[in-house]
């Protein structure tokens, strides 16, 4: 995702917004890693909030 977002042609409003969704997206995918008891997936990706 990350390549493709900083690869792409767009307004730069568009770009803050899915740089915006792509961190969230990661987010939430820490969370469900972490309550699937995948800590060491979830940590690099809750920034630690899970500890």
């Amino acid at each position: 995702m990350r390549r493709l977002i900083d690869t792409g042609s767009y307004p730069e409003t568009i770009g803050r917004q899915l740089r915006l969704i792509s961190g969230e997206t990661a987010e939430h995918v820490g969370w469900l890693a972490f309550d699937a008891g995948d800590h060491a997936r979830a940590l690099p990706t809750t920034g630690g909030a899970a500890w």
